[in-house]
């Protein structure tokens, strides 16, 4: 009897010493010290759950040194470095300042040629008052047309001269109806458009920026009609670019000499027109014989001749140029 009763003693000491290891078990392999972070328990090695369990029975102080040393041990965490986002340089129609060179070297001739249509900084309208600020790192954008209006002589370029100085360069060869029906048929292609940098620009007492049509030979270069003052301020522009110079330098020298021709007029009266077609108006009549002058420009059947005073459209088959 006393046998039996110890059996049993021992049989629910066993089972209650079972049932405290089985909840020991449980509460170190879902809790432990990451286990505010939610789903993270279960993600614990079975070697950091009894490490756990195990700091239960150390005293408080130890726990806490022993804790403070292990987050020493973690590096701190430090934001990855970003990279610098820069615009891609613009080009622009600017000469660049070791290219730039004295207006003077030009002839410059008083009979307006063209127009400047549009000035506008890189966010303003066009200036009413004929001035214009610029902040540092922004840019100014014209537009316009260029080309003789007495006799359509066409210009293959516009220069931009401010200080005296010669300071971009830019192709006219944009399509401009509107100037071929109001002004003369053979300025089609007069248009033209530019972007200066504000960088590139010089600086002076009088900062007028002035516009000029380019002979196709010779050193004449006519001006637009539109002066724009400019105003350079020590601002930065709130969106700052990066230019580069598109333009090559176009010196008198470059754009070659008008060489006086011998001319022979074979027609008995060669008649002068405004434009290259029989139905455009008589400007001038130059008799049979030898002459000296200047081929300006050749158009199909057309050439644009300059003999003495007399300048106009003359049709080829009457000429026999030397």
């Amino acid at each position: 009897m006393a046998f039996r009763s110890a059996k049993n003693w021992i049989q629910r000491l066993v089972a209650a010493a079972g049932v405290l290891i089985f909840i020991l078990l449980l509460v170190a392999y879902y809790c432990g010290p990451e286990c505010e972070r939610k789903g993270q328990c279960k993600e614990q090695s079975a070697a950091e759950r009894l490490e756990w369990y195990l700091s239960w029975l150390e005293p408080d102080a130890e726990r806490a040194a022993r804790q403070q040393e292990k987050t020493k041990r973690i590096p701190d965490s430090k934001p990855p470095k970003l990279p610098l986002v820069t615009k891609k340089p613009a080009p622009v129609d600017s000469l660049a300042a070791k290219d730039q060179y004295d207006i003077l070297k030009w002839n410059l001739v008083g009979y307006r040629s063209g127009n400047v249509d549009i000035v506008r900084a890189e966010n303003d309208e066009a200036p009413r008052d004929g001035s214009i600020k610029l902040a540092k790192g922004s840019y100014v954008t014209l537009s316009g047309w260029a080309g003789h209006p007495a006799f359509g002589m066409r210009f293959r370029d516009v220069l931009f001269s401010l200080c005296g100085k010669v300071v971009g360069r830019a192709a006219v060869q944009i399509s401009r109806p509107d100037v071929a029906k109001a002004v003369h048929k053979n300025l089609l292609h007069s248009g033209w458009k530019a972007k200066l940098a504000t960088d590139l620009l010089p600086q002076c007492e009088e900062q007028v920026l002035q516009v000029w049509g380019v002979a196709p030979i010779g050193f004449n270069i006519f001006p637009l009609t539109g002066k724009t003052t400019i105003v350079l301020t020590n601002s930065l522009a709130s969106n700052r670019w990066e230019f580069f110079p598109e333009s090559k330098i176009l010196t008198p020298a470059q754009n070659g000499p008008a060489e006086l021709k011998s001319i022979g007029i074979t027609a008995s009266s060669l008649r002068l027109r405004k434009c290259g077609d029989p139905a455009c108006d008589i400007v001038g009549r130059i008799a049979r014989g030898a002459h000296q002058g200047y081929v300006l420009e050749t158009v199909d059947n057309w050439s644009l001749v300059q003999i003495g005073e007399s300048v106009g459209w003359a049709y080829r088959k009457f000429l026999q140029v030397q």
